[in-house]
């Protein structure tokens, strides 16, 4: 009796492997003028307790946005758990080479938060209409430094926010901030 109940465990545990297809195998690659930001992502992360393995990722710099959309940067899902991550960043002026370091910040770590952290696309606003997170799909440097201050009571320079965007990217039940009340 208890031969035929291993044999019995045995043949259904071979059939439940007998469907699944071995991993796909993944890479790390990503671009010299990118890789600081992808280093940084990962630093931030850990400052607030979160652990972000690199070694499944590929980025990519295009001149022209994947599929002709008016886009500075995407992430690609992959087909099935554990597959390769994929990023597509745009070169144009307007999105990675004419831009500040913080905007090219914020993209990539928008994209890595599709890919290492599960996080969705969140348009909502803060009080003062300021995007509630850097995973709006309406990202215009929300921590970038002012070019042309026009004034003292300018909200020109956004530098001070990147804390809680950063808070609020890796945990996104931050609370709303004092500047944006």
């Amino acid at each position: 009796m208890m031969i035929k109940y291993l044999t019995y465990l045995l043949l259904l545990g071979l059939a439940a492997c007998a469907g699944k297809e071995p991993p796909e195998p993944t890479r790390y690659e990503v671009p010299t003028s990118v890789a600081p930001y992808v280093a940084r992502f990962v630093e931030e992360g850990q400052k607030r307790g979160v652990v972000v393995t690199l070694d499944n990722l590929i980025v990519s710099l295009q001149a022209q946005p994947p599929g002709g959309d008016d886009v500075c940067g995407a992430y690609f899902k992959p087909a099935r758990p554990g597959g390769q991550r994929r990023i597509t960043l745009v070169e144009s002026s307007a999105c990675w080479m004419g831009t500040y370091d913080q905007n090219r910040e914020a993209l990539v770590f928008h994209e890595l938060a599709h890919c290492f952290l599960g996080r969705e696309h969140r348009n909502d606003l803060l009080p003062n209409a300021a995007p509630a997170s850097l995973m709006t799909t309406r990202l215009n440097g929300p921590y970038e430094p002012c070019a042309y201050p026009i004034d003292n009571t300018s909200d020109c320079d956004r530098r001070s926010r990147r804390d809680y965007y950063l808070d609020e990217l890796f945990n996104a039940a931050t609370g709303v901030p004092a500047w944006a009340r």
